[in-house]
């Protein structure tokens, strides 16, 4: 019992290092930040719980049973909580919004609600999920096993989830999502076989941690107001690409401006202009393929760069952009449309020399488009 509260006394102060250093760095509105909010204080208060029922374990006044059972009920029910708050930050991190979210939570609340229904029917002295022996001390119930059972079969789901929208995920998020749930499934394993190595939720700090290093790549990489990549990260490719040797495919480029951004700044605000530069994004997120790469490299500009063997893909995308924008400006009706300049082009070494220029003469010809107020043409080079 001793080197259990140890144990989770460890990983409590590991969590709650994470979450301080989380939330200074991170807004705790974004939706995805509140779900791995949930993730960190779901689960601190699990190891809490634990830690409190081993103090009152074997206490017989009627006040230290009332607490012990009441500590035993909330314990269970924090399980599919935590289940059901790694499902929605799953969604969340696949649309990068809430969609979807209320389904899944139809699809999820039979796990929760079916616990709460065995704990009160324990509570009420029936043998289900716990029951206490002639000392006062828990023993696993006759629907123990059902539990478990249904939170395995959900957390086998989320592997399937992530596997049938791998295609939205770039591949380090995608293998920090798949790695989550094997070290509390490992430890569950073991506590199932073995009740006396309780490892299951100081496991799930292993989990967490894997999730906060993901993060921290991408906060690092990442710029914080559109969520692509930033500055830091096109020039690390821009270096990755100039040290490439005879690369076997083509590598295409697109440099992006908004016009006359300055007068929605001026105009409606830098909210506003904030919004603009957000719903960009995720213009160019959805009109790329998975493995492109996109970033905000300054104020209102960005850069698309892609390989592929087929030109064609290029022009593909470059007329996704323009008709996902004017999607855009139909439904924004009488609001002020967004127009863009566009430098695009492929990759020729006879012609650009470096990497460096070929991404010079791109900004040069949007530019070059911009100046002579065409909005909306795009030039190729």
């Amino acid at each position: 019992m001793i080197i259990h509260n140890q144990t989770n006394l460890i990983a409590i102060v590991i969590l709650l290092i994470i979450f301080f250093s989380f939330r200074k760095q991170v807004r705790s509105t974004y939706a995805k930040n509140r779900y791995f909010f949930g993730l960190l204080l779901f689960n601190i208060a699990i190891l809490l719980v634990e830690i409190i029922h081993n103090v009152f374990k074997g206490v017989e006044t009627n006040l230290g049973q009332l607490i012990y059972v009441s500590l035993i009920a909330l314990y269970f029910l924090l399980i599919p909580l935590v289940i059901i708050n790694w499902m929605l930050y799953i969604n969340f991190h696949i649309y990068e919004n809430d969609k979807h979210a209320k389904k899944l939570l139809m699809f999820l609340s039979p796990l929760l609600i079916v616990n709460i229904l065995f704990i009160v029917l324990s509570l009420f002295g029936l043998n289900f999920v716990f029951t206490l022996d002639s000392l006062g001390h828990f023993m696993r119930g006759e629907h123990y096993n059902t539990i478990l059972i249904m939170s395995y079969i959900v957390l086998l789901l989320s592997f399937v989830y992530i596997n049938l929208h791998r295609k939205y995920l770039n591949k380090t998020d995608l293998y920090a999502l798949i790695l989550f749930p094997i070290p509390p499934m490992i430890a569950s394993m073991i506590q199932f076989l073995n009740p006396q190595f309780t490892l299951l939720w100081p496991s799930m700090t292993v989990s967490l941690i894997i999730i906060y290093i993901n993060i921290q790549s991408r906060i690092i990489n990442t710029d914080p107001l559109t969520g692509l990549f930033n500055r830091r990260e096109f020039d690390k490719q821009v270096n990755y690409l100039s040290n490439m040797k005879n690369p076997k495919r083509n590598i295409c480029a697109i440099m992006i401006d908004i016009d006359d951004f300055k007068l929605i700044n001026d105009a409606h605000s830098h909210q506003v202009g904030d919004v603009a530069l957000v719903e960009l994004g995720l213009i160019l997120k959805r009109s790329i393929r998975k493995d492109d790469f996109v970033a905000r490299i300054g104020g209102d500009e960005f850069c698309v760069i892609l390989e592929t063997e087929d030109e064609g893909v290029l022009f593909s995308i470059v007329d996704r952009i323009n008709e996902n924008i004017e999607n855009y400006n139909l439904k924004r009706q009488n609001k002020l449309p967004m127009g863009l300049s566009m430098g695009y082009g492929v990759y020729n070494p006879k012609y650009h020399g470096s990497f460096y220029e070929f991404f010079d003469n791109l900004d040069r010809k949007m530019y070059d488009e911009k100046n002579i107020g065409k909005q909306n043409k795009n030039v190729y080079v």
